[in-house]
């Protein structure tokens, strides 16, 4: 099958119909709670789609399918981390003064509130261009490979954002962290693994490969 780049156009139309389609899914997870939070109200949904629309006219710009691929799993990574603070929260059940250290932490210009506010829009925002980057990979850019080691960066990487938010608390507390070699070697390991699955070859180009090493009668 030939890989053929998409437009920006097409791949906010193909984003669309998938979140809407996500929408009226049945998924008994937390998953469906957020895409929900997303059509509550016209100015959450407008918000996204100018969200997301920057993010797929810079995918589009470039109408070579390396190069978009390059793009979008760049975007990708970003979607990812954005979603790293509010998915800390929720999973180590972060309440109280620790949770009003970290958000002070990564919001220094707002209230708590108002953080609270802003990263929970954040993460519905990313979390639903994250469900329609991994779709437009995987069905259009034939990347499975690449969406498979992304699952296995996510794991790294919430277990660094864990230990990073542990050392934010440890210093709001004035308390030591003699995890902090660690935690500076777990950020120079993210980097390199990121920059190798940037770099992951194509479908297409481990198709000729395997081509090229066929025998030949």
């Amino acid at each position: 099958m030939q890989i053929r780049p998409l437009c920006s156009k097409v791949l906010m139309d193909i984003s669309e119909s998938r979140i809407e389609l996500m929408r009226w899914e049945r998924r008994d997870d937390q998953d469906d709670w957020f895409i929900q939070r997303l059509f509550e109200t016209p100015a959450t949904y407008q918000e996204w789609e100018s969200f997301h629309f920057g993010l797929m006219k810079q995918v589009g710009s470039n109408f070579v399918y390396k190069r978009q691929l390059v793009d979008l799993r760049q975007a990708q990574f970003t979607l990812l981390h954005r979603q790293g603070l509010f998915d800390h929260l929720r999973n180590a059940n972060v309440t109280g003064k620790d949770r009003e250290h970290l958000m002070a932490a990564f919001f220094p210009s707002k209230d708590y509130s108002k953080a609270t506010i802003t990263e929970h829009r954040r993460f519905v925002l990313a979390n639903s261009s994250l469900f329609c980057a991994d779709y437009l990979g995987t069905e259009l850019l034939d990347d499975e490979r690449f969406n498979a080691e992304l699952e296995r960066y996510r794991d790294y990487y919430m277990e660094f954002f864990a230990l990073y938010c542990d050392w934010i608390l440890a210093q709001a507390n004035r308390q030591p962290f003699p995890l902090r070699g660690m935690l500076k070697e777990m950020k120079t390991n993210l980097t390199k693994l990121k920059s190798r699955l940037i770099q992951l070859p194509c479908a297409r180009d481990r198709r000729a490969k395997t081509r090229a090493l066929a025998p030949h009668h």
